[in-house]
């Protein structure tokens, strides 16, 4: 081939590699932010966007939710922190888990983990030993390594914890039976833990604990909560919307904010959710006031019978009173 043909391939070659070159910058320098002298995307894709929001609205929800329940987080602290082991109670969705976390961020000199259980009590317990830096394998006896079963594990965590370990529970009501009474071997090797539950158990290792439970949100803490999901929501909700919403929501943190989701979705409902109360008040007071005319009537006419009856009948009035009490007491909480 004559020379000078071949110069000319060689620079078409040339030109064209640098066209494909010029055509596809390096990735890792169009992606430098701090260079000089490059361009930066400054528009995030919409996941990355929509994942940023959604993480800064949780962290403002769990701050708004710690500061309601402030005061007993500092009760869980002071409790941890002289070696006592604290049942945390309160109905689905009052921020059990999130008081927990709160407290973990004041605590100092514990490794703590968190647990749930998550319907396999081996994977429970082997997310206790990765929290807690412990090994969940062992080396095999033809080589290599396996995994500890689930005694091992029990008797990994035993060996490795004292008492400036700390590991939560969180809804320890859903625990099986065998890791409730494995419970009661750490709470016998100083363990400290913070058990989380509904209800209080009374039985097993929960009657040893300090028990500490959150005390309902009051109406305006419960509308701060809305509030700030409805801005989030980029919905606006009239006052009387608000009243409405709030009547079903109750005093729960959860439905609070669940309320507003569904209306700024259109999936608002009617009917209220929240049942830990029953006030019958206006009716008891609507029927003393029945038995007093009667009882005044009878007084009046002399009529002895109907003046009986009257107060018989107030009498019964108080019992109907202390009764309708006492469902407010025994009535079931949220989620139990």
């Amino acid at each position: 081939m004559p020379r000078d043909v071949e110069l000319e391939a060689e620079e078409r070659g040339a030109g064209s590699r640098g066209e494909a070159a010029t055509s596809q910058p390096p990735p890792i320098t169009s992606r430098g932010a701090g260079s000089k002298g490059e361009t930066v995307n400054t528009h995030p894709s919409p996941i990355t966007s929509r994942g940023a929001g959604s993480r800064e609205r949780g962290r403002n929800s769990a701050e708004l939710v710690a500061s309601i329940h402030a005061d007993e987080i500092e009760r869980m602290v002071k409790t941890v922190n002289v070696g006592s082991s604290v049942l945390l109670l309160g109905e689905s969705g009052s921020g059990k888990t999130t008081a927990i976390t709160s407290a973990l961020e004041q605590l100092e000199g514990f490794n703590y983990a968190l647990a749930s259980y998550t319907g396999s009590i081996k994977l429970t317990l082997q997310e206790i030993c990765n929290q807690l830096g412990y090994p969940i394998t062992k080396e095999g006896a033809k080589g290599g390594t396996k995994e500890l079963k689930v005694d091992e594990l029990k008797e990994q965590i035993l060996c490795c914890s004292n008492n400036t370990t700390l590991i939560c529970f969180d809804n320890a009501e859903r625990f099986p039976a065998s890791l409730r009474y494995w419970m009661e071997f750490l709470f016998n090797r100083d363990v400290v833990m913070i058990c989380s539950c509904i209800d209080d158990p009374r039985k097993e290792v929960f009657l040893k604990l300090i028990k500490i439970e959150l005390s309902p949100p009051t109406d305006n803490q419960i509308r701060e909560v809305m509030v700030r999901e409805a801005i989030s929501q980029g919905v606006e909700l009239s006052p009387s919307k608000m009243a409405q919403l709030q009547a079903r929501a109750g005093s729960n943190l959860m439905l609070a904010k669940r309320v507003v989701q569904e209306e700024a979705l259109g999936l608002g409902t009617e009917a209220g959710e929240h049942t830990q109360y029953i006030d019958v008040s206006p009716f008891i007071y609507s029927l003393f006031a029945v038995f007093g005319i009667i009882r005044f009537i009878g007084l009046g006419m002399g009529n002895i019978a109907l003046y009986a009856i009257g107060g018989i009948l107030v009498f019964g009035g108080v019992a109907i009173k202390q009764f309708s009490r006492g469902i407010n007491q025994k009535q079931r909480k949220l989620g139990k």
